[in-house]
C-alpha cells in the first residue's frame, strides 16, 4: 500500500523493541547492534524516509516509544537502556530541527508494562511489581498507546520535545533496583 492510498501520511508511533538480557561483561557486538539498531536507528531512519509525507501534513507529528531505563539504567539490560537513552536525544535533536516545519516529534516513557516482555517474571514478581506502583497495578499497553495517541494528536498540537513519563518516575529507579536483586528477566 502506498502513502498516497493511505491519503496520506501525518505521524509515525515507534514502537518495536526488543531488549537483550546481558549485562557488560557477557554482552556481545551482536547482541548490542540487534538492540540498538531496532530500538534506536530504526527510528531514526523511518522518520527519515517518511520525512517527505510529514512535511505535506497540517499536524505531523512523531512519537517514539522509549522507556523510564533511558533515565534510571538497569545493571542487566546495558543495550536496552543505552538504546531508549539515545532516543531521547534524537527525539530533542529532531523536535528542534523539525519544529519550523510544524512537525512536532515527542517521547513515551513506559516503565514495566503487563506484555510478552515481562515473560520472564514470576507471579510474585508481577505481584511485587504492581505494588510498589501508586495507582496499584503494572501499566498496560493501552495505558501507553493512549499517551501516545494524545502526542500524536491536535491536543497536543504545541508539545514538542518532550519525554512523557507514563506511570510512577519517582519510584522507578528503587523498582530497578528492585528488579534487579530479584533477578527478574524482562
Amino acid at each position: 500500500m502506498t502513502a498516497s492510498a493511505l491519503g496520506g501520511i501525518g505521524g509515525l508511533v515507534h514502537a518495536a523493541g526488543i531488549v537483550s538480557q546481558d549485562a557488560i561483561g557477557l554482552l556481545t557486538a551482536a547482541l548490542w547492534d540487534s538492540v540498538v539498531n531496532l530500538n534506536l536507528r530504526a527510528h531514526a531512519w523511518l522518520v527519515q524516509a517518511l520525512l517527505p509525507y510529514l512535511r505535506q501534513a497540517s499536524g505531523a507529528a512523531v512519537v517514539a516509544i522509549a522507556s523510564i531505563e533511558a533515565l534510571v539504567g538497569h545493571p542487566a539490560i546495558p543495550a536496552y537502556c543505552a538504546s531508549k537513552s539515545g532516543l531521547l536525544g534524537l527525539t530533542r535533536s529532531m523536535a528542534l530541527q523539525l519544529a519550523p516545519e510544524g512537525i512536532r516529534v515527542n517521547a513515551v516513557g513506559p516503565g514495566y508494562i503487563d506484555t510478552p516482555m515481562l515473560s520472564g517474571a514470576t507471579a510474585q514478581d508481577r505481584i511485587r511489581l504492581a505494588s510498589v506502583a501508586p495507582l496499584g497495578r503494572l501499566r498496560r499497553p493501552d495505558d501507553i498507546a493512549n499517551a501516545a495517541a494524545f502526542l500524536r494528536s491536535d491536543a497536543a498540537r504545541f508539545i514538542t520535545g518532550t519525554y512523557l513519563v507514563v506511570g510512577w518516575w519517582c519510584h522507578s529507579g528503587r523498582l530497578s533496583r528492585l528488579m534487579a536483586a530479584a533477578d527478574i528477566r524482562r
